[in-house]
């Protein structure tokens, strides 16, 4: 690749993640969720001395509220057996942060700033550990790749790696979490693993450990990257006898590798004993994992949070690891990791992990896949200009993609970890959206052309007008005598509309349209919400089950203009009319009951008023 195109897309893709932290990362903060469990034990080992009461900190530092909230919630932690509230997060992506932690305490100590831990010189410097160790990664995955694959490819690889996956999102926006440090360190190893054995020496094994240790640190279930430096070149009967005999060459340096390898784990064993009393302690409570039922499909596919779903480019890498003549050395040990990874992390509890864009645990394999990412790369430029010409331009529109999701990510109107694949599309390269965009969020299937529709004689609505119930209350904004209030201890609507399905009534019939009014008195309950439920029950199960978010809605039912409506925005204390429409489904059948309710997942009041069930065809 010609020196000056280098410079313009290294240039492009600087000016790109400048303008995207100009407009979008300003003010984000890393102290809540995951990444402030990660980082807690820097304030609290420098500032506070308290690491047995983590999530205590003084009201009197100058501490936002809401990051002084985050801390005091980790309260929220599992207790321990000796009775201590336990950081349920190990210390290594901490010890990562350190050095930039350290010199942001001392910016502030100089300059007499809010040294709290806290403060947005703290921010900036957990933003920056982000940003480094990216580059840091990209840099040796780059030369990772270059050895195997050549100069102009492994360049193309990387970059594609960075502005074409969440790598972009994590490096950029979302810092502090464990998952760019992680990367950097895999790439690290990979570096490591050709330099051992192309010289054993003595230090390539002390950093090998350190490595390791690292990773089992951070992550304990990526110590399967161990196979890394085992399998490395290892393809046939002679390279793994090869392999054992380099073993046994290098034993005492292998020792030392162990030792080495020990020694990141060592503080966090002393902190367990301390607080737990077991130098071995499951931090994680009830979580954990269900490794006979791994949500594979979901976990690598669909809209909430599936990997290939936000990071399609990297079914270029999936293709490239067929071409095992061209990556022989990574081929044996690819095909054995990323299947076991794959399998691990989506037998996780949560196996969508939310807090991020897109499956976030796979960004540490991504220095394995950039080798595989190169081959391919390398193989369509065999094909002729109109074929690398035509796969140019899908990387191109698929790093357009991944950065269009990341802005959107950031601007609140998508939230990847409850999205699904027919939001996605209908807001793609889209900063804002519509009523109808919210409702398909929430139902994962398109609204139809409502002038398409053709209106059936089934109606069934409640008015909630004839009842002498304290339940039934009256308000003066709205000309209706009566509502319905859900009280607080209330799960479901006690009265819910049901039809029974008869199918020479509903001959014809496509669709059901659901609506009703709502308000709710006061904000949301966390990530609990009100929700409008659509059944169609057949015997015991169901056929179907849909439902709608309401609190998102009440103020915009009536819009048709493109706003920007982010997924968690909230309206309370006002009146608004909540209706969508479902698809029936195709085994519907005669004596299927359709039932529309509301569900107080939030167990807080809520006033219900005309709710309608129609049927159109």
């Amino acid at each position: 690749m010609p020196k000056p195109v280098r410079i313009i897309l290294i240039v492009l893709t600087v000016a790109l993640s400048a303008w995207f932290m100009s407009v979008y990362t300003k003010g984000s903060s890393p102290f809540y969720g995951d990444s402030l469990g990660y980082y807690a034990y820097l304030p609290s080992t420098f500032i506070y001395h308290n690491l047995d009461t983590i999530y205590s900190v003084p009201t009197d530092k100058g501490i936002e509220p809401g990051v002084y909230s985050n801390v005091r919630n980790m309260n929220g932690y599992p207790t321990t057996p000796k009775g201590y509230v336990l950081n349920q997060y190990t210390y290594g992506v901490a010890l990562m942060e350190l050095p930039f932690f350290l010199v942001g305490h001392a910016y502030e100590k100089i300059t007499g700033g809010y040294a709290n831990g806290y403060s947005d010189t703290y921010r900036c410097a957990i933003h920056l550990s982000s940003i480094v160790y990216a580059l840091m990664g990209l840099i040796f995955t780059y030369l990772v790749v270059k050895r195997f694959v050549g100069d102009r490819w492994s360049f193309l690889s990387v970059l594609l790696l960075f502005v074409g996956t969440n790598l972009f999102w994590f490096t950029l926006r979302q810092a502090g979490m464990s998952h760019v440090p992680v990367f950097f360190l895999v790439a690290s190893l990979c570096w490591l693993t050709i330099k051992v054995h192309d010289n054993p020496r003595m230090r390539y094994f002390i950093l090998i450990g350190l490595v390791l240790g690292m990773i089992a640190l951070i992550r304990p279930t990526d110590l399967l990257f161990a196979l890394i430096p085992l399998l490395y070149d290892v393809h046939n009967d002679e390279t793994l006898k090869s392999r054992l005999l380099f073993l046994r060459t290098h034993f005492t340096k292998l020792l030392m590798l162990a030792a080495v390898f020990c020694l990141p784990l060592i503080p966090q064993m002393l902190y367990w004993k301390w607080l737990a009393g077991s130098y071995i302690y499951y931090s994680y409570g009830d979580q954990g994992f269900n490794w006979t039922k791994p949500r594979l499909l979901s976990g690598l596919f669909y809209g909430n949070n599936g990997w290939l779903a936000y990071s399609p480019i990297m079914f270029f890498a999936l293709f490239g690891m067929l071409l095992l003549r061209s990556t022989r050395p990574w081929a044996l040990l690819a095909w054995i990791i990323l299947p076991v990874y794959v399998y691990v992390i989506y037998s996780w509890y949560c196996y969508n992990y939310i807090n991020g864009l897109g499956s976030r645990p796979m960004i540490h394999v991504y220095p394995l896949l950039a080798i595989f990412l190169a081959a391919f790369l390398r193989f369509i430029a065999s094909k002729g200009r109109v074929v690398i010409g035509a796969v140019m331009l899908l990387c191109l529109f698929l790093c357009a993609v991944n950065v269009s999701y990341s802005r959107q990510q950031a601007l609140g109107i998508l939230n990847s970890e409850e999205s699904n694949l027919f939001y996605n599309w209908s807001i793609l390269f889209r900063t804002d959206n519509t009523y109808k965009d919210l409702v398909t969020y929430d139902l994962g299937e398109f609204q139809p052309n409502e002038k398409d529709l053709v209106k059936m004689p089934i109606r069934i609505c409640n008015d909630y007008d004839d009842s002498l119930s304290e339940q039934y209350v009256k308000d003066g904004r709205v000309p209706s005598p009566y509502f319905y209030l859900i009280k607080a201890d209330q799960e479901f609507l006690p009265n819910p509309i049901k039809v029974t399905y008869d199918s020479k009534k509903f001959k014809g019939a496509k669709w059901v349209k659901c609506s009703g009014d709502f308000l709710i008195p006061d904000g949301p309950n966390g990530y609990y919400r009100h929700l409008m439920p659509i059944s169609f029950k057949q015997g015991e199960g169901f056929t179907k089950w849909k439902a709608v978010k309401i609190i998102n809605k009440l103020d915009v039912w009536n819009s048709k203009e493109r706003e920007v409506l982010q997924i968690n925005r909230w309206v309370n204390n006002k009146w608004g009319h909540i209706w969508f429409y479902v698809r029936i489904p195709d085994e519907t059948g005669d004596g299927d009951v359709l039932e529309l309710n509301v569900w107080n997942i939030a167990r807080q009041p809520i006033y219900v008023d005309n709710l309608c069930l129609e049927v159109y065809k």
